[in-house]
Protein backbone atom coordinates (compact mmCIF):
# COMPACT_ATOMS: atom_id res chain seq x y z
CA UNK A 1 0.00 0.00 0.00
CA UNK A 2 0.86 3.61 -0.49
CA UNK A 3 1.01 6.17 2.50
CA UNK A 4 1.55 9.66 1.84
CA UNK A 5 4.55 10.96 4.05
CA UNK A 6 2.12 13.12 6.18
CA UNK A 7 0.67 10.13 6.88
CA UNK A 8 3.82 7.86 8.10
CA UNK A 9 3.21 6.98 11.89
CA UNK A 10 6.02 6.67 14.55
CA UNK A 11 7.17 3.41 15.49
CA UNK A 12 7.64 2.16 18.61
CA UNK A 13 11.65 2.70 19.03
CA UNK A 14 10.94 6.04 17.70
CA UNK A 15 8.30 6.87 20.57
CA UNK A 16 10.78 5.61 22.83
CA UNK A 17 13.43 7.91 21.90
CA UNK A 18 10.96 10.73 22.15
CA UNK A 19 10.49 9.98 25.84
CA UNK A 20 14.23 10.02 26.49
CA UNK A 21 14.04 13.42 24.35
CA UNK A 22 11.12 14.56 26.52
CA UNK A 23 13.51 13.83 29.49
CA UNK A 24 16.41 15.61 28.57
CA UNK A 25 13.82 18.59 27.81
CA UNK A 26 12.68 18.33 31.38
CA UNK A 27 16.37 18.66 32.54
CA UNK A 28 17.03 21.76 30.60
CA UNK A 29 13.80 23.73 31.53
CA UNK A 30 13.49 22.02 35.45
CA UNK A 31 9.89 24.03 36.26
CA UNK A 32 9.81 26.52 33.57
CA UNK A 33 7.30 27.59 31.29
CA UNK A 34 7.04 26.53 27.60
CA UNK A 35 5.44 26.68 24.22
CA UNK A 36 5.75 23.70 21.68
CA UNK A 37 5.19 24.41 18.32
CA UNK A 38 4.72 21.34 15.96
CA UNK A 39 4.55 20.29 12.41
CA UNK A 40 1.35 19.03 11.71
CA UNK A 41 2.95 15.82 10.23
CA UNK A 42 1.65 12.43 12.10
CA UNK A 43 5.03 11.63 13.12
CA UNK A 44 5.63 14.55 14.57
CA UNK A 45 2.83 14.78 16.53
CA UNK A 46 3.42 11.70 18.08
CA UNK A 47 6.23 12.79 18.73
CA UNK A 48 5.50 16.09 20.60
CA UNK A 49 2.81 13.21 22.47
CA UNK A 50 5.63 11.79 23.99
CA UNK A 51 7.76 14.22 24.63
CA UNK A 52 5.37 15.59 26.86
CA UNK A 53 4.89 11.96 28.27
CA UNK A 54 8.82 11.73 28.88
CA UNK A 55 9.11 15.13 30.68
CA UNK A 56 6.35 14.71 32.53
CA UNK A 57 4.45 18.42 30.83
CA UNK A 58 0.80 18.06 32.14
CA UNK A 59 -0.90 20.56 29.65
CA UNK A 60 -3.59 21.49 32.28
CA UNK A 61 -0.87 22.63 34.77
CA UNK A 62 -1.73 25.73 35.71
CA UNK A 63 1.01 29.03 35.91
CA UNK A 64 2.44 29.60 39.28
CA UNK A 65 3.27 25.60 40.10
CA UNK A 66 0.47 25.02 41.92
CA UNK A 67 -1.90 22.04 41.86
CA UNK A 68 -4.88 22.68 39.42
CA UNK A 69 -8.26 21.90 40.46
CA UNK A 70 -10.47 18.96 39.17
CA UNK A 71 -12.70 20.62 35.49
CA UNK A 72 -15.68 20.07 37.51
CA UNK A 73 -14.69 22.49 40.46
CA UNK A 74 -13.39 25.06 38.07
CA UNK A 75 -16.76 24.92 35.47
CA UNK A 76 -19.46 24.53 37.92
CA UNK A 77 -21.01 27.85 36.83
CA UNK A 78 -20.43 27.47 33.64
CA UNK A 79 -23.25 25.59 30.60
CA UNK A 80 -22.38 22.22 28.96
CA UNK A 81 -20.98 24.40 25.75
CA UNK A 82 -18.04 26.39 27.75
CA UNK A 83 -17.58 23.21 29.77
CA UNK A 84 -16.72 21.28 25.93
CA UNK A 85 -14.80 24.34 25.20
CA UNK A 86 -12.83 24.60 28.23
CA UNK A 87 -11.90 20.73 27.94
CA UNK A 88 -10.79 20.90 24.17
CA UNK A 89 -8.32 23.81 24.71
CA UNK A 90 -6.93 22.01 27.50
CA UNK A 91 -6.24 18.83 25.38
CA UNK A 92 -4.90 21.03 22.79
CA UNK A 93 -2.74 22.61 24.89
CA UNK A 94 -4.56 26.39 24.15
CA UNK A 95 -5.69 27.19 27.84
CA UNK A 96 -3.73 30.46 27.61
CA UNK A 97 -4.08 30.33 31.91
CA UNK A 98 -1.92 27.33 31.75
CA UNK A 99 1.99 26.60 31.60
CA UNK A 100 2.55 24.47 28.90
CA UNK A 101 1.00 25.48 25.45
CA UNK A 102 0.91 23.95 21.98
CA UNK A 103 0.37 24.93 18.67
CA UNK A 104 0.62 23.23 14.97
CA UNK A 105 2.22 24.92 12.20
CA UNK A 106 2.32 24.15 8.69
CA UNK A 107 5.29 26.21 7.71
CA UNK A 108 7.36 23.85 9.78
CA UNK A 109 6.26 20.72 7.99
CA UNK A 110 9.13 18.48 6.07
CA UNK A 111 10.42 18.74 2.46
CA UNK A 112 7.90 17.72 0.36
CA UNK A 113 9.47 15.30 -2.12
CA UNK A 114 6.36 14.51 -4.42
CA UNK A 115 3.02 13.07 -3.50
CA UNK A 116 4.25 9.76 -3.84
CA UNK A 117 7.81 8.91 -4.21
CA UNK A 118 8.70 6.03 -6.05
CA UNK A 119 11.33 4.60 -4.22
CA UNK A 120 13.90 4.03 -7.92
CA UNK A 121 12.74 7.45 -9.02
CA UNK A 122 13.76 8.76 -5.40
CA UNK A 123 17.06 7.22 -6.00
CA UNK A 124 17.38 8.78 -9.45
CA UNK A 125 16.55 12.50 -7.92
CA UNK A 126 18.97 12.34 -5.21
CA UNK A 127 21.53 11.89 -7.68
CA UNK A 128 20.65 14.63 -9.67
CA UNK A 129 20.21 16.73 -6.47
CA UNK A 130 23.67 16.38 -5.58
CA UNK A 131 24.74 17.35 -9.33
CA UNK A 132 22.12 20.45 -9.30
CA UNK A 133 22.82 21.59 -5.23
CA UNK A 134 20.79 20.14 -2.88
CA UNK A 135 19.81 23.80 -1.61
CA UNK A 136 18.23 24.56 -4.91
CA UNK A 137 17.28 21.52 -6.52
CA UNK A 138 13.16 20.88 -6.74
CA UNK A 139 11.78 17.37 -6.68
CA UNK A 140 8.90 16.87 -9.29
CA UNK A 141 5.91 18.17 -7.25
CA UNK A 142 7.63 18.70 -4.20
CA UNK A 143 9.78 21.33 -3.40
CA UNK A 144 13.33 22.49 -3.24
CA UNK A 145 15.36 23.45 -0.21
CA UNK A 146 15.00 27.33 -1.31
CA UNK A 147 11.32 26.61 -0.64
CA UNK A 148 11.68 25.05 3.06
CA UNK A 149 13.84 28.07 3.75
CA UNK A 150 11.48 30.92 2.61
CA UNK A 151 8.63 29.23 4.72
CA UNK A 152 10.60 29.10 7.54
CA UNK A 153 10.73 32.80 7.48
CA UNK A 154 7.00 32.81 7.84
CA UNK A 155 7.42 30.72 10.93
CA UNK A 156 9.93 32.79 12.53
CA UNK A 157 7.17 36.23 11.63
CA UNK A 158 4.69 34.03 13.52
CA UNK A 159 6.83 32.90 16.68
CA UNK A 160 8.27 36.43 16.86
CA UNK A 161 4.69 37.93 16.64
CA UNK A 162 4.39 35.76 20.00
CA UNK A 163 7.31 36.45 22.06
CA UNK A 164 6.82 40.21 21.13
CA UNK A 165 3.26 40.78 21.76
CA UNK A 166 2.71 42.40 25.03
CA UNK A 167 -1.37 41.23 25.57
CA UNK A 168 -0.50 37.48 25.42
CA UNK A 169 1.34 35.33 28.21
CA UNK A 170 5.12 35.15 28.10
CA UNK A 171 6.67 31.90 28.25
CA UNK A 172 10.48 31.04 29.66
CA UNK A 173 10.68 28.52 26.57
CA UNK A 174 9.63 28.29 23.11
CA UNK A 175 10.12 24.25 22.15
CA UNK A 176 10.04 23.27 18.36
CA UNK A 177 9.48 19.91 16.90
CA UNK A 178 9.93 19.68 13.54
CA UNK A 179 12.01 17.55 11.06
CA UNK A 180 15.81 17.44 10.25
CA UNK A 181 16.10 19.48 7.16
CA UNK A 182 13.50 21.97 8.17
CA UNK A 183 15.31 22.46 11.39
CA UNK A 184 18.52 22.79 9.42
CA UNK A 185 17.13 26.01 7.52
CA UNK A 186 15.56 27.33 10.59
CA UNK A 187 19.16 28.12 11.91
CA UNK A 188 20.04 28.66 8.71
CA UNK A 189 17.57 31.89 8.70
CA UNK A 190 17.92 32.70 11.84
CA UNK A 191 21.56 32.40 12.11
CA UNK A 192 22.32 34.14 8.42
CA UNK A 193 24.59 31.36 7.40
CA UNK A 194 25.33 31.29 3.43
CA UNK A 195 24.42 28.66 1.71
CA UNK A 196 27.97 26.61 1.48
CA UNK A 197 27.99 27.03 5.35
CA UNK A 198 24.51 25.22 5.17
CA UNK A 199 25.65 22.04 3.01
CA UNK A 200 28.09 21.33 5.47
CA UNK A 201 25.59 21.01 8.51
CA UNK A 202 24.38 17.42 8.77
CA UNK A 203 20.70 16.39 10.01
CA UNK A 204 20.65 15.87 13.88
CA UNK A 205 20.53 12.18 14.65
CA UNK A 206 17.64 10.72 16.37
CA UNK A 207 16.39 12.32 19.29
CA UNK A 208 19.00 15.12 19.25
CA UNK A 209 18.93 18.13 20.97
CA UNK A 210 20.21 21.68 19.44
CA UNK A 211 20.21 24.42 22.21
CA UNK A 212 20.08 28.16 21.74
CA UNK A 213 20.96 30.55 24.90
CA UNK A 214 20.61 34.00 24.52
CA UNK A 215 23.88 35.74 25.82
CA UNK A 216 24.69 39.31 28.05
CA UNK A 217 24.93 41.01 24.83
CA UNK A 218 21.13 39.87 23.61
CA UNK A 219 21.79 37.65 21.36
CA UNK A 220 21.23 33.95 20.39
CA UNK A 221 24.00 31.72 20.45
CA UNK A 222 23.99 27.67 19.50
CA UNK A 223 25.46 25.99 21.95
CA UNK A 224 27.64 23.14 22.20
CA UNK A 225 28.08 23.72 18.25
CA UNK A 226 31.26 21.17 18.58
CA UNK A 227 28.59 18.16 18.75
CA UNK A 228 26.88 18.99 15.44
CA UNK A 229 27.97 17.14 12.51
CA UNK A 230 29.85 19.33 9.81
CA UNK A 231 31.82 18.89 6.87
CA UNK A 232 31.54 16.54 3.87
CA UNK A 233 32.05 13.61 6.17
CA UNK A 234 30.49 14.72 9.02
CA UNK A 235 33.44 14.47 11.10
CA UNK A 236 34.12 18.48 11.25
CA UNK A 237 33.81 21.14 13.40
CA UNK A 238 31.76 23.63 12.75
CA UNK A 239 32.95 27.22 12.99
CA UNK A 240 32.19 29.56 15.92
CA UNK A 241 31.57 32.40 13.50
CA UNK A 242 28.30 30.13 12.76
CA UNK A 243 26.79 29.93 16.52
CA UNK A 244 24.97 33.25 16.26
CA UNK A 245 23.92 36.15 13.49
CA UNK A 246 27.09 37.54 11.67
CA UNK A 247 25.68 40.54 10.02
CA UNK A 248 28.54 42.73 11.10
CA UNK A 249 30.88 40.66 10.74
CA UNK A 250 33.75 42.52 13.11
CA UNK A 251 32.81 43.54 16.16
CA UNK A 252 35.31 46.11 16.46
CA UNK A 253 33.45 47.80 14.05
CA UNK A 254 30.17 47.86 16.15
CA UNK A 255 32.64 48.89 19.31
CA UNK A 256 33.98 52.31 17.07
CA UNK A 257 30.12 52.94 15.88
CA UNK A 258 29.12 52.73 20.01
CA UNK A 259 32.82 55.14 20.62
CA UNK A 260 31.83 57.27 17.79
CA UNK A 261 27.51 57.91 18.99
CA UNK A 262 28.33 60.67 21.09
CA UNK A 263 29.89 62.68 18.05
CA UNK A 264 26.93 62.31 16.50
CA UNK A 265 24.36 63.27 18.64
CA UNK A 266 22.87 60.09 18.72
CA UNK A 267 21.70 57.66 21.66
CA UNK A 268 21.18 54.62 20.42
CA UNK A 269 21.97 53.76 16.94
CA UNK A 270 23.06 50.11 17.37
CA UNK A 271 20.35 47.83 19.79
CA UNK A 272 20.38 44.13 19.51
CA UNK A 273 17.32 41.94 19.28
CA UNK A 274 14.44 42.98 21.75
CA UNK A 275 13.31 39.14 21.74
CA UNK A 276 12.60 38.42 25.39
CA UNK A 277 13.46 34.39 25.18
CA UNK A 278 16.49 32.90 25.31
CA UNK A 279 16.99 29.23 24.40
CA UNK A 280 16.67 26.91 21.49
CA UNK A 281 16.57 23.40 21.98
CA UNK A 282 15.92 21.08 19.18
CA UNK A 283 15.01 17.52 19.22
CA UNK A 284 15.52 16.11 16.17
CA UNK A 285 14.49 12.75 15.81
CA UNK A 286 15.08 11.22 12.30
CA UNK A 287 12.97 8.80 9.54
CA UNK A 288 9.92 6.72 10.18
CA UNK A 289 11.37 6.06 13.31
CA UNK A 290 11.40 9.11 14.68
CA UNK A 291 11.82 11.85 12.28
CA UNK A 292 11.32 14.80 14.10
CA UNK A 293 12.13 17.27 16.32
CA UNK A 294 11.98 20.00 18.81
CA UNK A 295 13.23 23.65 19.67
CA UNK A 296 13.13 26.09 22.83
CA UNK A 297 13.98 29.26 23.95
CA UNK A 298 15.15 30.14 27.26
CA UNK A 299 16.65 32.43 29.67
Amino acid sequence: TRRASLAIPLTEQGKSEARAAGVRLRELVNDESCFFFHSPYERTTATLKEILKGGDFNLSTPRGGQTPPPLRQRLTSASGGAQALQTERERQGRDPRTKYQIAECTHLREQEFGNFQNPAQMKKDMTTRNEFGRFWYRFENGESGADVFGRTGLFLQRLFRLTDNSNRAKFDNIVIVTHGLTMRLCLMRYLAWDIKDFEQVWNPSNAEMWVMTKNSRGQYVLDDHTQIRYGKHGKGVMPERMRKVNTIKDDRWLDRLREDQWKMGMTSMVRYGTSTYGTTSVLSPKDTRASDEAAGHRK
